[in-house]
């Protein structure tokens, strides 16, 4: 049995203007043929999950096409999708013939006129493998799954945590469902559900909180028999497209199974019933600093508005400034990214003290200022990632330094987006995060499980940028309306 593997991962960020192009997934990851297996293989990924499980299965020869990730950005150039496209459908028809295909994508893949970029590469991908192929896909928690998609695809699998640290699971649970349908020799039917909800993602783990309680619910599926997989899709707030909102899709036996259907409608139920509380008020970094003095430290402090594993930019210099007006004695670490300033600090040069101007040109919250400081470090090494999402993979931040302001936060300043959000990235520039007051993170939830021994104590901040957490500020035109949080009063019931 020939089975393909593949995938294609970024979240795009509608809101943000900067477009992806093939440049951003090499900095990530560019992967063709032998090279996933050689890679991906025991690592925190859905492929290296799947991988693990297929191993195991005699009588299966893994065809491995091409796999690609990318930091979260705006969406795609047309030439970028075209270049994917090629490569997914040439990798699978040099490939041919196939039984199965396991893809691996994110759910929030856009390109600028394209909104559904997965169901238009599953639907290349399925005119060249041919009716009756199957074809299973993972997906991200924040993803939309899409009507395009379901007509393309047999199955699609989404991450049941967030933070995310079940990929791997996440591909094994895909395999198992592949394997039922092969066994099966025709499509498994399926009950799917979307509810008029966009929800933040600062109260949405599902470790705590009210989806801890809604993915309890779910979990009751798992006591029914023939009922093969089942996933909750949480899309992220910062996509602009016409099939928004929280869905759920559960393959089982029989789609008309009464007990299955309870469960699903006690679900929609229970999320809309209970919509308010996924929304808290966020306080601002300058009510934070100035009850500095009575909170635990270390802090994990979120830059919201700036999260860039969600699209963001990175180079926000609202804490910087409400820092060096409120708190310049504070023991602080900041991450930014800034070419300029990078550029500056490897002339300047090791040791040596100059005046610096971080932030950038993304808009009103990346205002430069004239900050003093003396580069402490400099680097363009690769950086491990250890612990939760993306764990044995690497992370490029191109070029960085360490700029240790005189009456300031010790900035972090890369040349691109990366993975952040794991220790390493300060190990790696010789900054024991342990010894700081505040750590600033660019991430929502994924630095958690690499921090959870370090700081005392976690906040996400109120701050504007391209992942404003203030859902109703954000410019949407596309998204289905009426929508909550959008339109307050509308009325939804079970049909």
């Amino acid at each position: 049995m020939r089975i393909y593997l593949a995938g294609i991962c970024q979240e795009s960020n509608t809101f943000c203007p900067r477009l992806t192009t093939v440049g951003n997934f090499k900095r990530g990851l560019w992967l063709q043929g032998n090279e996933i297996l050689e890679r991906l293989a025991r690592t925190n990924t859905e492929i290296g999950g799947a991988l693990s499980l297929l191993h195991l299965h005699g009588g299966v020869d893994i065809v491995p096409g091409m796999a690609a990730w990318a930091m979260a950005s705006g969406p795609l150039t047309r030439a970028t999708l075209e270049v994917f496209a090629a490569a997914l459908i040439g990798s699978a028809r040099n490939a041919l013939p196939l039984d199965a295909a396991f893809v691996s994508f994110h759910g929030a893949l856009v390109a600028e006129d394209e909104e559904d970029c997965e169901g238009f590469l599953l639907e290349q991908l399925g005119s060249v493998l041919g009716k009756g192929v199957p074809i299973v896909c993972t997906l991200d928690y924040h993803g939309v799954l899409t009507r395009r998609m379901l007509a393309a695809a047999d199955g699609f699998v989404a991450y049941r945590t967030y933070p995310h640290v079940d990929l791997a699971e996440t591909g094994q649970r895909a395999v198992r469902l592949l394997f039922e349908r092969l066994s099966r020799g025709k499509p498994i039917p399926y009950i799917y559900r979307r509810l008029p909800l966009i929800l933040p993602v600062d109260n949405t783990e599902t470790s705590s909180g009210p989806m801890a309680d809604a993915l309890q619910i779910l979990g009751r599926l798992d006591r029914l028999p023939k009922v093969y997989s089942w996933s909750l899709l949480c899309p992220h707030p910062w996509l602009d497209l016409s099939q928004h909102g929280v869905s759920v899709i559960v393959y089982l036996e029989n789609p008309k199974d009464t007990k299955a259907e309870q469960v699903i409608q006690h679900l929609q139920c229970f999320l809309w019933e209970n919509r308010l509380a996924f929304f808290q008020e966020l306080p601002d970094i300058g009510s934070v600093l100035d009850s500095l003095p009575s909170r635990l430290k270390p802090i994990a402090l979120v830059d919201s508005g700036d999260v860039i594993t969600a699209g963001g930019t990175g180079d926000s210099t609202v804490i910087l400034r409400a820092l060096l007006d409120r708190r310049p004695e504070a023991s602080c670490i900041l991450p930014i990214i800034d070419p300029q300033t990078v550029e500056l600090a490897f002339h300047v040069g090791k040791g040596q003290t100059s005046i610096f101007h971080p932030g950038g040109d993304s808009g009103s919250f990346s205002a430069r200022d004239p900050v003093e400081a003396k580069v402490c470090a400099l680097s363009n090494s690769i950086v491990p990632i250890r612990t939760g999402a993306f764990a044995g993979l690497e992370g490029n931040p191109g070029r960085r330094a360490v700029l240790c302001s005189h009456h300031g936060p010790t900035l972090v300043v890369s040349e691109f987006t990366s993975p952040i959000h794991d220790p390493a990235f300060l190990r790696s520039l010789g900054l024991e995060p342990e010894g700081y007051e505040l750590i600033i993170q660019k991430s929502h939830k994924l630095f958690k499980p690499g921090y959870q021994n370090i700081v005392r104590s976690s906040l996400s901040l109120n701050t504007p940028g391209f992942t404003d957490p203030n859902i109703r500020r954000l410019p949407y035109l596309r998204v289905p309306r009426p929508i909550f949080p959008l339109d307050c009063d509308m009325v939804w019931s079970l049909r």
